[in-house]
């Protein structure tokens, strides 16, 4: 599958780490803003095309990953669904409600895969967490969700508390930035 790469900045470069791990993966372009950095960048991680021109890397690609600012996600997401790719959209997916429902209605009518990217699983804090759960070490106890409003609108945080024996506890927090309204925690007794 070739990967078009659109963001030299350090998610961008996240995914270039990941997508080099990958076999059957190559990225075949890398777009960002800053014509130097991105060259840089396309060099450091062996991308034969870089560039600063979004319809040049799709035209290049299988699937696009956008790891750019966010107010840009929403033109860019658009562009790439409607010539036919499947996006990876970095979070948050829009700075605003209306622009998040858009992307998600012309991902419904192009029919094609768009995806935000929250993935956490590959995270080596939560690798170390989940390999002790896994082993009976550590047991959820308790799950409290939260929703970030201001700068981060289309996030999430998770506090969560887990438990290695009846004595001790080990807590790991995941906070965003902007004001937190508390949800209803969602409780899992063990």
């Amino acid at each position: 599958m070739k990967i078009c790469v659109a963001g030299q900045g350090a998610f961008g470069q996240k995914h270039l780490d990941a997508l080099k791990r990958i076999s059957g993966v190559e990225v075949v372009s890398l777009i960002g803003g800053n014509p130097a950095g991105t060259e840089e960048v396309a060099k450091k991680y062996g991308v034969p095309h870089w560039g600063h021109d979004l319809s040049e890397g799709i035209s290049r690609a299988d699937a696009v990953i956008l790891a750019t600012p966010t107010q840009m996600h929403r033109a860019q997401g658009e562009e790439v669904m409607r010539a036919g790719r499947p996006v990876l959209i970095e979070i948050p997916i829009a700075d605003n409600v209306e622009d998040s429902e858009a992307l998600a209605e012309i991902a419904k009518e192009t029919g094609v895969i768009a995806m935000g990217g929250h993935v956490r699983r590959f995270n080596p804090s939560h690798q170390f967490v989940h390999r002790r759960i896994a082993k009976g070490e550590l047991k959820i106890q308790q799950m409290d969700v939260h929703i970030s409003c201001g700068t981060m609108p289309a996030t999430r945080s998770i506090s969560s508390i887990i438990r290695r024996d009846r004595s001790r506890r080990i807590a790991m927090r995941c906070r965003g930035r902007g004001t937190r309204r508390s949800a209803s925690p969602w409780t899992w007794a063990s």
